[in-house]
């Protein structure tokens, strides 16, 4: 016979928590990095300036909302 043993759906949760808050990020830097090419294109700059500075505040924006989620969700 099988023992049936309940499933873990606190560690099912955790797992759902950090996947979404990744996919978050992800989704954060590539808006950044995506506006600051688009950026570069409408004002024509020779070097990917804005692509630089969008996408360095996209990591920060992302950094910031995942602090911010993991302290609010203690």
């Amino acid at each position: 016979m099988q023992s049936s043993t309940p499933p873990n759906k606190a560690g099912n949760h955790t797992i759902l928590r950090y996947t979404s808050m990744a996919t978050q990020m992800a989704i954060t830097i590539f808006l950044g990095v995506w506006g600051g090419m688009k950026l570069d294109q409408s004002l024509q700059f020779e070097k990917p300036v804005m692509t630089l500075v969008c996408s360095l505040l996209g990591v920060v924006l992302a950094v910031y909302i995942v602090i911010r989620d993991v302290l609010r969700k203690r």
